[in-house]
């Protein structure tokens, strides 16, 4: 399936863009982060602290992706 990925502030660094539309087979968004970061291996020593939304909603794991789906991968930020 296709999806559009956002990527913002460290993980767009590690990825080094801003946003793509991927195909990847995922059923997940547990599948669709375990492709991201085979892709950009810098995002896999990230993984832990990285949060994902779907369509802007934060989203577990284990929840069920579609065709069309915009994912954002949204590493910790700290602001003052």
């Amino acid at each position: 399936m296709t999806l559009t990925v956002l990527y913002f502030a460290g993980a767009r660094d590690a990825s080094g863009r801003a946003s793509e539309s991927i195909h990847v087979e995922a059923r997940t968004v547990g599948e669709v982060l375990d492709a991201l970061c085979a892709r950009y291996p810098v995002l896999a020593a990230r993984r832990g602290a990285l949060r994902l939304a779907r369509n802007e909603v934060f989203a577990h794991l284990s929840e069920p992706v579609g065709e069309g789906d915009v994912i954002a991968v949204i590493p910790p930020v700290a602001g003052g």
